[in-house]
């Protein structure tokens, strides 16, 4: 390659256009790769907001059960929960999940299940499930 160099004079303006191409492909593709591993690492927060709201949730029937257990409200409950309150700004948009909260009764054990579901800017449908036993 080095004598067809000096032979030649450089490099022809075809191997300088297809490297730019190759070049451009390979840092669009990264950038590509680098977006979407923001976006996921933002939902996987929203993931985490969901858990921790469902454990407050499963928290408080164990409170309610050692401290007032005739204030237990046994079924199914549904209805919809920020996971993220919405800002003053148009820029902070709020994000929200529908839940379905059980509450079984046995003579053994309480049995309490919440269930998020919720659909992301990106279209991504997410789901938790977290359920508790105690007595």
């Amino acid at each position: 390659m080095f004598e067809r160099l000096r032979n030649n004079g450089g490099i022809s303006l075809l191997e300088v256009m297809s490297a730019i191409a190759i070049l451009t492909i390979a840092v669009v593709a990264l950038f590509y790769m680098y977006n979407q591993g923001q976006v996921l690492l933002l939902e996987q927060s929203h993931r985490r907001l969901a858990y921790e709201k469902a454990q407050q949730r499963i928290s408080i029937f164990k409170l309610l059960k050692d401290t007032r257990p005739t204030e237990i409200r046994y079924g199914i409950t549904t209805g919809t929960d920020f996971l993220i309150e919405p800002g003053d700004d148009d820029e902070t948009p709020g994000l929200t999940a529908d839940y379905e909260l059980t509450v079984l009764d046995s003579t053994k054990y309480i049995c309490v299940k919440i269930e998020y579901n919720w659909t992301e800017r990106s279209g991504r449908q997410y789901g938790l499930v977290l359920a508790d036993f105690f007595d």
